[in-house]
C-alpha cells in the first residue's frame, strides 16, 4: 500500500517527497544506451568462443507476440513482431544468441521462443492466471530451457485498457499499474536473480473513442524510470535498465493499439542497441 501511495503521489506533484527521480539521459532515447533507429546489422566476427550461448527472454503482450492485421483485418499471430528483426539483426553478427521461453511463434527463420501472452495484463498474484503475467512468471522462468541471462520486459499496456477479472472492464490507472510492474520486476528477480532486465516503456495508445488512453499511456511511461530506481530488498537499478522507444501515433495500426512492421522495427532496432551496449559490443 505505501508504494501504491507513492506512485499516486507522482501523478499528483511534478516531484513526489522522498523520491528522487534518477538523472535524466543526456541523450534522449535509450537510458543507459543510445538508440540508433536507423543503424544496420553489427559487422563481426563469430563470437560464440567470447561469449558462449547467450540465453535471452522477452516477456510481455500480445506487442511481444507480434499480433498484426491485415487490410481486411485478419489476424496474423506468425510474423513475430518485433522479435523478427532484433534476431534476424543480431544473429547476422555471429552472437550465440538463444532465444528462451514457453511459447513458439514467429517465422522458421528465427528462433521462435518467447512469453508474449496473447491479451495479458501484468496483474497480481490475486488476479486470473488465464489472463496475468503476475501469477505465471515463476513458472515461465522455471520452464526454460536454460536460466535467462537477459530478459526483455514490455508490460502493461492491456492493464491501462481494461481489468479483464470482474464483471464490468475498467481501466487500472497508471499507478496502479506502475506498482504492478515493481512487483513484477521484483518476480522476476527472484526467479532469475542473476538475469538483467531492459524495462521498455509501453507504445502509444490512440484507441478511437478513448484519447484519455494516450494521456494513460504518457503518464505510465512517466513512472517506469521511478520504478526502476526504488530500493526494494535489492536496489532495482543495479540489475535493470530502462529503454524508452518513442513510438509515433503513424506506427500504429488502426486499432490504435497494435504495431504496424516500422513500429515493430524501431522497437528491435533500440532493444538491439541495448543488448549490444549490454554485452560489451559499441
Amino acid at each position: 500500500m505505501k508504494t501504491l501511495i507513492l506512485f499516486s503521489t507522482l501523478f499528483a506533484a511534478c516531484a513526489p517527497v522522498g523520491l528522487e527521480p534518477p538523472d535524466a539521459p543526456t541523450t534522449p532515447g535509450v537510458t543507459d544506451v543510445i538508440s540508433s533507429p536507423d543503424a544496420g546489422p553489427v559487422d563481426a566476427p563469430d563470437l560464440s568462443p567470447r561469449f558462449g550461448t547467450i540465453p535471452t527472454m522477452f516477456v510481455g503482450d500480445d506487442l511481444t507476440l507480434g499480433v498484426s492485421h491485415d487490410a481486411e483485418g485478419h489476424t496474423d499471430y506468425e510474423g513475430g513482431g518485433f522479435r523478427t528483426k532484433f534476431y534476424t539483426d543480431l544473429h547476422a553478427t555471429g552472437l550465440p544468441l538463444q532465444l528462451v521461453g514457453t511459447l513458439e511463434d514467429g517465422p522458421a527463420t528465427i528462433d521462435r521462443h518467447h512469453d508474449g501472452h496473447n491479451g495479458f495484463e501484468i496483474g497480481d498474484k490475486t488476479t486470473s492466471a488465464d489472463s496475468t503475467m503476475a501469477p505465471n512468471i515463476g513458472l515461465w522462468v522455471n520452464k526454460v530451457s536454460e536460466a535467462p541471462r537477459y530478459v526483455f520486459l514490455m508490460a502493461g499496456t492491456n492493464d491501462l485498457q481494461d481489468e479483464q477479472d470482474g464483471p464490468v472492464k475498467t481501466p487500472a490507472s497508471p499507478a496502479v499499474v506502475a506498482e504492478r510492474l515493481a512487483s513484477l520486476l521484483d518476480e522476476i528477480h527472484y526467479y532469475a536473480p542473476n538475469a538483467t532486465v531492459f524495462v521498455s516503456t509501453v507504445p502509444p495508445l490512440n484507441v478511437p473513442g478513448h484519447p484519455e488512453l494516450a494521456d494513460a499511456v504518457k503518464a505510465y511511461n512517466a513512472a517506469i524510470p521511478f520504478v526502476l530506481a526504488a530500493a526494494t530488498p535489492t536496489v532495482r537499478s543495479a540489475w535493470t535498465k530502462l529503454i524508452t522507444v518513442d513510438v509515433p501515433d503513424t506506427m500504429l495500426e488502426a486499432d490504435g493499439v497494435h504495431l504496424t512492421k516500422a513500429g515493430d522495427d524501431k522497437i528491435a532496432d533500440a532493444y538491439k542497441d541495448a543488448f549490444l551496449h549490454a554485452i560489451g559490443i559499441e
